[in-house]
């Protein structure tokens, strides 16, 4: 199953490669029109999966890991050495810059993800696989992470916690959640999140993020919260697996220092694999890090 790879957030800011904005005369100007497909590296050494169609007109479609955007501006050769193609890429509220460059039948470059207080920059390789650029329609049909007439479950309830939609409003308590559990967080994550020095703001642009995934279907991440909804006790998502998995979803969860330590995890991971089982369309499902993969 491909994935549903869709951009969302939230800065209206507008970046070309190289630091610079894409001369407005170039010195050449030509298209590349077609279906790319390969692999993003992004931080940590992993790989995701990346799809670009692009249009003659500059116009087109551009899919990475959890992102998903239009392309709605020139795509120019702006030299005869490097062929160089300058994208202005917008989507979903949020803009990307890029710079990408084909040799024969690959393309190559980076790509950034601008956010609020934070950014992502990855390498991209991508090879030319088809001269028909489908519609925006059929592109994105073949990525739905969950199928388009599914009803997203609310979350479960527990006699000691309950699970709902994370969003914005928790930025203050789920910060207090992640840095007061920094260290086991970072065990988990070999050591890249959340930074020792991980504002609120980044937290917070992080939490938006993760809303308007949800909020377009492309991933879903859950707060996990006392019964009376005033403390946060750690988080649950449903993404997409990862690259080169055979499966329909990857399920990750963690809850608090102080209640790991009690043993809760192992107590919460059969109730959550059941709410997968019940309430979830996948037939497949890994959970990174447990001993509940199959």
């Amino acid at each position: 199953m491909l994935r549903n790879l869709a951009l969302s957030a939230a800065a209206a800011v507008s970046l070309s490669c190289g630091g610079g904005e894409p001369p407005s005369e170039p010195a050449e100007r030509e298209y590349a029109e077609g279906v790319f497909e390969g692999t993003a590296d992004l931080p940590g050494g992993t790989e995701a999966f990346a799809s670009l169609a692009l249009r003659g007109d500059g116009s087109g479609l551009f899919l990475i890991d959890a992102y998903r955007g239009l392309l709605d501006g020139s795509a120019t050769v702006v030299s005869e050495s490097d062929s160089t193609l300058f994208l202005s890429v917008s989507g979903g509220g949020r803009c990307l810059g890029c710079s990408l460059s084909v040799a024969g039948d690959t393309l190559s470059g980076a790509v950034a993800f601008p956010g609020d207080y934070c950014s992502l920059s990855v390498g991209v390789r991508m090879v030319f696989v088809t001269d028909r650029v489908p519609s925006e329609q059929e592109f994105f049909s073949k990525c739905l992470f969950v199928p388009a007439g599914f009803t997203v479950p609310e979350g479960f309830e527990t006699a000691w916690c309950r699970v709902r939609m994370l969003t914005e409003e928790d930025a203050e308590a789920d910060y207090a959640a992640v840095m007061s559990s920094g260290g086991m967080l970072r065990e988990l994550t070999g050591g890249t999140w959340p930074s020792r020095d991980m504002t609120q703001e980044c937290e917070r642009a992080d939490l938006r993020m993760f809303q308007a995934e949800h909020e377009a279907r492309e991933a879903f991440t859950y707060a996990v919260v006392s019964p009376g909804g005033d403390s946060i006790l750690g988080r649950v998502s449903v993404t997409p697996p990862p690259p080169g998995t055979d499966a329909d979803a990857a399920v990750r969860f963690w809850l608090r220092r102080d209640l790991w330590a009690e043993g809760s995890e192992e107590r919460f991971l059969p109730l959550v694999m059941n709410w997968i089982e019940e309430d979830w369309p996948f037939d497949s499902v890994v959970y990174p890090g447990r001993e509940a993969n199959p």
